[in-house]
C-alpha cells in the first residue's frame, strides 16, 4: 500500500505533485529557498546541531511525527547526540 509506482500510489490515487503541482511549487519555494535564506537563517552563532534540536523541539510540539520521523537522522548526522535527543523529548 506504501510507495509509488508511475506516478501514483499503489492505491490508484495520484500524488500531491500531480494532484496540485502549484502548492507543491510554493511549498518548495517558501520551505529550500525563502526560509534558509531568510537574513539571518545562517547566523554564525547558530551552528547546525543547535538549529537540529530547535526543529526537532518545533515538530514535537507541533505533533509533526512523520516530519520528526525524517528529520531524526539528519539531525544526528549534524552533531546531535542521542543523549540530546532524549533531553529534547523530555523539555517538549
Amino acid at each position: 500500500m506504501f510507495g509509488k509506482r508511475n506516478g501514483l500510489f499503489f492505491d490508484g490515487k495520484i500524488t500531491l505533485e500531480q494532484g496540485d503541482p502549484e502548492f507543491i511549487e510554493l511549498f518548495s519555494r517558501f520551505a529550500y529557498d525563502e526560509v534558509v535564506n531568510e537574513p539571518g537563517a545562517q547566523h554564525p552563532d547558530l551552528d547546525d546541531a543547535t538549529r537540529s534540536m530547535a526543529i526537532l523541539a518545533t515538530l514535537i510540539g507541533c505533533q509533526g511525527v512523520d516530519a520528526y520521523e525524517m528529520m531524526l537522522p539528519v539531525a544526528l548526522e549534524t552533531g546531535v547526540t542521542p543523549v540530546q535527543v532524549k533531553e529534547v523529548v523530555y523539555q517538549a
